[in-house]
This record gives structure tokens, C-alpha cells and sequence, in this order.
């Protein structure tokens, strides 16, 4: 029995010493992460900002082609009057 005991002893000094082991190692990996895990905080909140400025250009992209558009249109409407008057013009 006394030499369960000593193999017990042993075998959970063995244990503990492993289990000091990785939590070294686990704190070594985490500090490692953490500068990867911030980049990567940082690299959502561009890509939010860049969808948002995104959204925005296509809004001022459609109000300037709809804004191209009625420019166009009175442009045809002044070329037109323009062409009326030269006629009447001429025929004076």
C-alpha cells in the first residue's frame, strides 16, 4: 500500500509540475495573441468604416447621375429652343 501511495505522490508532483508547465506556455501563447487579436479588432473596424464610406459614395454617385441626367435633359431642351430660334430668326 505504502507503495501506491509514494507512486501517487509522485505521479501527482508530476502532474503539477506539468500543469505549471502549460499555464506558462498558455500565458506565453495569449501575450503572443494579443497583439494579432487587436490587429485584427482594428482591421474589422476599417472594414466597417469602409462599408459606411462605401454606402455613402454610391448615395453621391446616384444624386450625381441623377443630377447628370437633368442637366443632360435641359441641355436637349436649350439646344432645341436654340435651333427654334435661329429658325424664326432666319425667316425674319
Amino acid at each position: 500500500m505504502s507503495e501506491f501511495s509514494n507512486n501517487k505522490d509522485s505521479k501527482l508532483a508530476e502532474l503539477q509540475k506539468s500543469l505549471e508547465k502549460l499555464k506558462k506556455s498558455l500565458s506565453k501563447d495569449s501575450a503572443e495573441i494579443k497583439p494579432f487579436q487587436q490587429e485584427a479588432r482594428d482591421t474589422k473596424l476599417d472594414m466597417e468604416q469602409c462599408g459606411g464610406d462605401l454606402r455613402t459614395a454610391k448615395e453621391n454617385l446616384e444624386e450625381c447621375d441623377g443630377t447628370l441626367q437633368a442637366q443632360q435633359e435641359e441641355i436637349a431642351t436649350l439646344q432645341a429652343e436654340q435651333t427654334q430660334v435661329k429658325v424664326k430668326s432666319s425667316s425674319l
